[in-house]
């Protein structure tokens, strides 16, 4: 921020865009992080609070939650994992013609399922875009168990989770039925998992994924290279004022993230989203559901 002269007064001016969304806080001396008191707006994310900000032009919820009800079922279900040796859990959430219904559905396996409920209230909105005919009804499995380790998750997920979907739930049994969802941290895995299994996985969403920890920009470009095109189809967005941590890297997520697309695009994969003018997390991320799903 800007200090002026002889005063105590600091000041921060910004140009945003007319459809800009982000969220803010203030870091007092450079250690007590605070909410801005002359904005009452906030947005929720996990572990914190932050102030909100939204211009004129920026995209509206799709979906009304003030009920606190859904049309639709969620079950939560738990089932053994031989790849990790221990019960594994996750929430599935119904459509509300599932039970009637003869027919069988799409399914989407977002991978930081307790979040996207919390956070980022999947569910109301996929529910919202059913009822007003947006999207057909689909399936979500919402994964609690989350895992670092790319190789492992993989195999768990092709070998047992899938299966498992598929033997207990009405569920189209194709790779063009089923959709990988990941954010952030996720977001990776995501594509990784469906770039190495495109004859089982045909679809991959990723939000602002981090791809510089734990060598995954290597790994993940190494798999490109190897793979070149796969029949998938691709949707990875990031924001303008996504994160950019100056004690890890010089670049941040919207200029790998950009490049992933780029690098994408030029090898013939079908791919959508790209940057928005927005930050990071669940209070950007959930306003994208119908550009994802529709």
């Amino acid at each position: 921020m800007n200090r002026i002269k002889g005063t105590n007064f600091f000041y921060l001016s910004s140009l945003l865009e007319r459809d800009a969304r982000i969220k803010y806080r203030y870091i007092k001396n450079f250690e007590v992080s605070e909410l801005d008191p002359r904005n009452k707006a906030t947005a929720r994310e996990p572990n914190n609070i932050y102030s909100w900000l939204s211009m004129p032009g920026h995209k509206q919820e799709t979906y009304d939650d003030s009920s606190g009800r859904i049309q639709g079922e969620i079950k939560s279900i738990d089932f053994f994992s031989n790849t990790y040796e221990s019960k594994r859990s996750f929430k599935i959430y119904l459509p509300p013609d599932y039970v009637k219904s003869l027919d069988s559905f799409p399914v989407v396996y977002v991978h930081l399922g307790k979040e996207s409920l919390e956070f980022g209230q999947i569910h109301f909105a996929i529910d919202s875009l059913i009822k007003r005919n947006r999207v057909r009804s689909i399936i979500l499995v919402l994964e609690i168990d989350s895992d670092d380790d790319a190789e492992k998750y993989q195999k768990h997920f092709i070998d047992e989770l899938i299966p498992f979907i598929d033997k207990n739930f009405q569920t189209i049994k194709r790779p063009e039925a089923r959709i990988k969802m990941g954010n952030g941290g996720s977001g990776f895995i995501s594509l990784y998992t469906a770039l190495n299994h495109p004859n089982v996985i045909g679809n991959v969403a990723c939000q602002s994924s981090f791809y510089w920890a734990l060598s995954r920009e290597k790994m993940i470009n190494q798999l490109i290279d190897n793979v070149e095109y796969q029949p998938i189809n691709i949707y990875l967005n990031w924001g303008k004022y996504d994160i950019k941590r100056r004690n890890m890297d010089v670049e941040g997520l919207r200029e790998r993230n950009s490049r992933l697309f780029s690098k994408l695009s030029k090898l013939g994969y079908n791919i959508s989203g790209g940057e928005l003018n927005s930050g990071h997390g669940w209070s950007s991320w959930k306003l994208q559901y119908d550009d994802i799903f529709e």
